[in-house]
């Protein structure tokens, strides 16, 4: 395994997470309403039918991209098997994780945070730094992402793998 390449294809794979996710946060905060900690989200009017549509298309493609971006470099890389192909990508999994935790839930919750608000939840506690990373971030990105979110993502992209080098065998 190159640990080299897997970390710069996680970086990658960060990167275009992390820009998508700002773009569509930017352009409107309530295409994100599902990563708002819940007690933020009763004080908030409800996801309209469209915002939910938009939100499943934007999470569609902030995912998809990645995981076959991931599963290309990863079969071009000279992994090996399955194990070899689940560790790298949950490794890059895990790399997004961490830039999502740094980038959105540390970096632009404290800089920019008046264009992440809810409109409504003006003066909600749960925006300040400490309820923020306490009640969403910390479980998220330290409990969820790494034993259900990254290893679930690592099993399809291994697979998506090893039907590309399947592919590439035949050709």
């Amino acid at each position: 395994m190159d640990w080299s390449n897997i970390l710069l294809n996680g970086a990658v794979m960060a990167l275009y997470f992390n820009l998508f996710a700002l773009v569509v946060l930017i352009l409107n905060p309530r295409y994100m309403m599902s990563y708002y900690p819940k007690d933020i989200l009763k004080s908030a009017q409800p996801q309209t039918a469209k915002e939910r549509s938009v939100y499943k298309k934007c999470r569609s493609a902030m995912l998809i991209i990645p995981i076959f971006y991931g599963a290309g470099c990863n079969a071009s890389s000279g992994c090996i098997g399955f194990w070899q192909l689940f560790f790298a990508a949950y490794i890059q999994w895990i790399a997004v994780s961490l830039s999502d935790f740094i980038i959105q839930d540390i970096f632009l919750q404290q800089k920019f945070r008046r264009r992440i608000i809810l409109s409504g939840t003006q003066e909600h506690i749960g925006y300040k730094s400490g309820q923020w990373l306490v009640k969403l971030a910390l479980p998220r990105h330290f409990i969820v992402w790494p034993l259900l979110t990254a290893p679930s993502i690592s099993i399809l992209q291994a697979f998506i793998s090893l039907l590309l080098i399947k592919i590439g065998a035949q050709l």
